[in-house]
């Protein structure tokens, strides 16, 4: 029996990071049923790595660390081109994209990596402010 296409998984949690390790999961599963992926291990890491980047902006900035907030997650793994890719909605304050800045590697900071990892790993960033309903979406060829 052939795999149809595309497989979505919709996920929702609570928003903290104490729950990325789930969305960890569901990425690596889904990653592991794909034939012929070249460095799995690699490509996984990669995404879960932008994944958890992308949650914690959403949990440390839309959301400013609130109690009681959601993250709602679509993973989709698509055909033609093969790609998956990482949707997420919140609920929370939103901003804009182009006015964030790449960090100075000149000088070490703490903070202000997060866009700049994101971007790094993923093929395609982007982010679509709304009130009441922001939306990432990260893609990866695979």
């Amino acid at each position: 029996m052939s795999t149809q296409y595309p497989e979505i998984i919709r996920i929702e949690l609570p928003a903290t990071t104490k729950y990325l390790s789930v969305l960890s999961a569901c990425i690596a599963e889904i990653l592991a049923r794909v034939e012929n992926l070249e460095q799995r291990e690699s490509v996984t890491y990669t995404i879960q790595l932008a994944a958890h980047e992308a949650c914690a902006n959403i949990v440390d900035h839309a959301y400013a660390g609130g109690q009681e907030q959601r993250i709602s997650i679509v993973l989709t793994l698509a055909e033609h081109p093969r790609r998956f890719t990482i949707d997420m909605y919140d609920h929370g304050e939103s901003f804009d994209i182009e006015r964030t800045s790449s960090p100075t590697f000149e000088e070490p900071q703490v903070r202000g990596y997060g866009l700049y990892i994101i971007r790094s790993l993923m093929d395609e960033v982007s982010y679509h402010p709304a009130p009441g309903n922001n939306h990432w979406c990260l893609m990866k060829h695979l």
